[in-house]
């Protein structure tokens, strides 16, 4: 299955203040429904993907993002 992901970064110091906390919290939601969402109820160009939402922060961004292509491509050698 393709995956799909939304990603919001920021900077360092943006850790743990009120608007990070508040879209964090909106990731988690969005990562629960889009678990249980059927895909056929997305458009066609979303059909058979799987959606994540993810933060992530200003020096961890190469890393995090290195991280989650790897485990598609670990998912794909399956």
């Amino acid at each position: 299955m393709n995956k799909v992901y939304i990603v919001e970064t920021k900077g360092d110091q943006l850790v743990g203040n009120l608007d990070t906390k508040y879209k964090e919290s909106v990731f988690d939601v969005c990562n629960r429904y889009a678990k249980k969402m059927p895909t056929d109820a997305l458009d066609l160009a979303m059909k058979e993907r799987e959606i994540e939402y993810e933060v992530i922060y200003g020096r961890d961004w190469e890393k995090k993002l290195s991280e989650l292509f790897a485990e598609k491509n670990e998912q794909r050698a399956r």
